[in-house]
């Protein structure tokens, strides 16, 4: 453990580390990217005693080096600590390395595959992919996701995530993205696995009503404004247009063709009898499944 003169280690505690990512918007202040070192500022690291939030400053790592080499002065790090760009754009943000191949979406228990849009809600496409651009480009995922109250939390727009400033924390974390609503509730773990693959991990999430939760080891479900729900232990999707389709009539998987692969699969409000249990089949139009009012 690396410690300075004073025996101060590098481990900032966790409550002073989140008041400077919350001041700063989540990002570095200089650019407002989110993959960002803390830098002892003021005083810097070798002179100080404590770690104090007021000395502390995010950097991100190409920032960080600028400053290192005496490429960014410590006078425009400390006007850009009275406005970090983060809060002036609204978000922080960051790259998703994405390949060649139609990536592959895991959300909670639902693994899709060559299926350009995930999820729609009301007509909106909340989770999409994209052909690429040009022969030997990247494909092109963006989304749409909301809290737990519905207040907008992140955007991915063609492959860059942006986490709104507006969050109560975000921290990025190797390969995830953990982002808090409050003190207490994780409303969103993201993991990138490069290049193919992204996975919501777990998630508490709400688009216009409609509600959509998972965590490990637990189903995933999705719940309508009446209380009507769907819960599923496990679900594939290869080559549908549209993976799951909601709206005020329902719910539809494997809309538009391909291959539908359902391990357990309950329906809000059915008896034990009338849950749906293992199938694979080619799915050629929406199947909706019938929801019975809440009682």
């Amino acid at each position: 453990m690396t410690k300075n003169r004073f025996g101060l280690s590098r481990d900032i505690p966790a409550g002073v580390a989140r008041e400077v990512r919350q001041r700063d918007g989540f990002g570095c202040v200089n650019c407002g990217n989110a993959i960002i070192d803390y830098e002892h500022f003021a005083p810097e690291f070798k002179d100080a005693k404590e770690h104090n939030a007021t000395g502390i400053v995010l950097l991100c790592i190409m920032c960080h080096g600028l400053k290192t080499r005496g490429r960014l002065s410590r006078e425009s790090i400390a006007e850009a600590i009275k406005s970090p760009a983060a809060r002036r754009k609204g978000f922080s943000f960051g790259p998703f390395d994405v390949g060649t191949r139609h990536p592959e979406l895991v959300f909670g228990n639902v693994v899709a595959r060559n299926v350009p849009i995930l999820i729609q809600i009301h007509g909106e496409d909340v989770f999409r992919i994209r052909e690429p651009e040009a022969p030997g480009g990247p494909f092109r995922i963006s989304a749409f996701v909301s809290d737990r109250n519905g207040a907008p939390m992140m955007h991915i727009v063609d492959n860059e995530w942006r986490t709104k400033t507006s969050n109560w924390d975000v921290r990025v974390e190797g390969d995830r993205i953990t982002i808090n609503s409050n003190i207490r509730d994780v409303d969103l773990v993201l993991r990138s696995n490069p290049p193919d693959q992204l996975v919501f991990e777990r998630f508490n999430l709400r688009h216009r009503g409609i509600a959509m939760s998972s965590s490990a080891g637990r189903p995933t479900v999705f719940t309508m404004l009446d209380g009507r729900s769907l819960s599923t232990e496990g679900m594939e999707l290869d080559g549908c247009k549209i993976g799951v389709m909601l709206d005020q009539s329902g719910l539809a998987v494997g809309v538009g063709g391909g291959m539908v692969s359902i391990k357990s699969m309950s329906l809000g409000y059915l008896p034990p009898s009338d849950r749906l249990q293992h199938t694979s089949r080619p799915i050629e139009r929406a199947t909706i499944l019938p929801f019975k009012p809440k009682a």
